[in-house]
């Protein structure tokens, strides 16, 4: 993940967060039927509640998100919504599920050839396998 998104202003997250809402009512009057376009909506408004600390909206949002994701073929989009679920899951304690997140992440960025995702999974992985070593 990048420094701008981690040292963003409460309000600068609620900004992004009505921008992403505004986005979703277009979605929805305008492209109804997009899988994609639906799942990466959900998958920002689920990344921003993570960011709230809404962590049990965010894995619902997120879960929606790879539900979705899993019927397209892109693997950008599989990567992150397995990515924001493993941060969840983090963030939770459940170091096993956060694993195995990140491990689909990291097979999926991969597979798409996004050698940022990738170094970005492994700093993850990281500090998943630090946490799950101090517990």
């Amino acid at each position: 993940m990048n420094k701008r998104k981690e040292n963003m202003t409460e309000e600068q997250l609620q900004k992004a967060y009505d921008l992403i809402m505004t986005e979703a009512a277009i979605i929805a009057k305008h492209f109804p039927d997009d899988v994609l376009k639906t799942s990466v909506n959900l998958y920002e408004q689920g990344y921003l509640q993570f960011k709230f600390g809404n962590i049990h909206l965010a894995e619902e949002l997120l879960q929606e998100t790879l539900n979705l994701a899993l019927q397209t073929d892109d693997f950008i989009n599989h990567a992150c919504a397995y990515r924001g679920l493993a941060e969840v899951m983090l963030a939770k304690g459940d170091i096993k599920m956060a694993k195995s997140d990140a491990q689909k992440a990291l097979v999926c960025f991969e597979k798409a050839g996004d050698t940022v995702g990738v170094a970005g999974l492994k700093n993850l992985m990281a500090q998943i396998n630090s946490q799950g070593r101090s517990l």
